[in-house]
Parts: structure tokens; C-alpha cells; sequence
């Protein structure tokens, strides 16, 4: 089992790829994503984060995880391409793909005489699949939410955020050269994960000081003073939802 906090010290936050040594005897790298490519990562990531659990079958969640993967593929056809997109870029491997080995599915990495040079088992797998979701979001969170807690959220973001619209990346890529006078030649070269907490950072503390500013008005009655998003403790999205969203709903009624 991988030492999720390790490869964070390590690697993740430095933006170095991942030594990984498989069952084979083969070592792959794992490499974290530039901006330039991940628009195009982003979509595909998704059909790793689909999870067994979802379906509510016994018969699927005893599948191993490379099973489970053909499984998606045979729902819809598009996963294929994904997990293929999500694997070539992270492995920097062009030639790929599910097989069998001792009667049990696995990921063959091919060479260009599409002969196997490593082999990647379904334990494996999901602990690759784990990696580069956290490699490369920072604040991914991979705790299972089943559907009725996730209603719950959607209707507090709902509440909250009434109003609100997410700028596309585009528009966060702009923000990001205004404030900081990078080129978008050098911001593509960035990585995602820093380019995303250079990002929330700089919104973090243009909402920081406009709110100081209010504060120091004497219109408004300020009982605790906003502290720097810096030292601040992140929200994950779902505590907040279970102890504010009853309060939020009250002041909508």
C-alpha cells in the first residue's frame, strides 16, 4: 500500500513524477500534468472517479478493479478512450492496453512491436488511479459520499452560492496572468496542481482584503475579524454543508 502522505512530501507538492514498481518487477513513473494538457486530462479524468459502491450490486463490487474498468467500458464505449487519455499522459506511455495474464485482467504496457514491457494488475491499478488524482488535485478528496449525502450538498451549494458563476478555465488562466504578469507561454508550462493554488490563493486574498476593508468601516458591526485565507482552515465542501446548510435554508424561509 502507497504512503499517500510520503508521495506529498516527496513528490506531489515538488511536482516530480512518481516512482511506482510494479508486481513485474518493472518501476513506471507517474508524471503530474501541465496546464497546456489539462483540459483535455480533466475530461477524461472522470471515469476514475466512478465507484463501485454507485451501482449498488454485489456482483460488481466483488469485480477487481481492472474488471470493473471493462465493466464501464461496456456501459459506454467513451470510458475506454478515457482511461486510455488519463494513463498515455501520466505514464507517458503511447501503446497500451487491457489483456489477460493468469486468467486475470490486467494493463499490458505494449513496446512499438506492440510486445509487453510491464504489466499492471488491478491492486495496482487502483492505487495508480489514487495517485494521480491526488498528484494532481490538491485537495482531492476521495472520502465515498453516497447519493443522499451528495443531494444534501448540492442543495446547501445551492443556498450558498446563489448567484454565483464558476469562471471557465479560460477565464481563471486570464485572472491568474493579470495579477501575476506571467505570460500564458509560461503559465501553460506550469503545472496544474501549483497553477490551481496559485489560482485559489489569489482570489483567497482579494476576498481577504476587500472584507478587511469592510470591517474597518464602522457601518458594519463586526464581532470576529476575517483571518488570512493563508492560515485559514480549508473547507472540504461537506462539513460545512451538514453545519450550516439548516441555517442557511432557515434564513431562505
Amino acid at each position: 500500500m502507497v504512503d499517500m502522505e510520503q508521495l506529498e512530501l516527496i513528490y506531489f507538492q515538488n511536482n516530480k513524477p512518481v516512482p511506482y514498481l510494479l508486481q513485474c518487477g518493472v518501476e513506471i513513473l507517474i508524471y503530474p500534468i501541465r496546464l497546456e494538457d489539462w483540459s483535455v486530462f480533466y475530461s477524461s479524468l472522470t471515469v476514475f472517479t466512478i465507484e463501485k459502491v454507485e451501482y449498488n450490486d454485489l456482483d460488481i463490487l466483488k469485480l477487481p478493479y481492472i474488471d470493473f474498468l471493462k465493466f464501464l467500458i461496456k456501459q459506454n464505449d467513451v470510458h475506454e478512450a478515457m482511461i486510455y487519455n488519463v494513463l498515455s499522459q501520466s505514464l507517458k506511455e503511447k501503446n497500451m492496453a487491457i489483456s489477460q495474464s493468469n486468467s486475470k485482467s490486467v494493463i499490458a504496457i505494449l513496446d512499438e512491436e506492440d510486445s509487453i514491457k510491464s504489466i499492471i494488475t488491478s491492486k495496482e491499478m487502483e492505487e495508480i488511479k489514487k495517485i494521480i488524482l491526488k498528484q494532481n488535485i490538491y485537495n482531492y478528496n476521495d472520502r465515498y459520499i453516497s447519493p443522499d449525502i451528495k443531494k444534501e450538498i448540492e442543495a446547501y451549494n445551492k443556498i450558498r452560492y446563489k448567484g454565483v458563476v464558476q469562471p471557465n478555465f479560460e477565464k481563471e488562466k486570464v485572472f491568474v496572468m493579470s495579477k501575476s504578469g506571467m505570460s500564458e507561454d509560461a503559465l501553460n508550462k506550469m503545472y496544474y496542481r501549483t497553477f490551481s493554488l496559485m489560482f485559489r490563493m489569489m482570489v483567497d486574498n482579494d476576498i481577504y482584503f476587500a472584507n478587511k476593508m469592510l470591517e474597518s468601516s464602522p457601518k458594519y458591526d463586526v464581532k470576529e475579524g476575517s483571518m488570512h485565507p493563508l492560515f485559514a482552515k480549508e473547507d472540504d465542501g461537506i462539513s460545512s454543508a451538514f453545519t450550516s446548510s439548516d441555517k442557511l435554508k432557515g434564513k431562505i424561509k
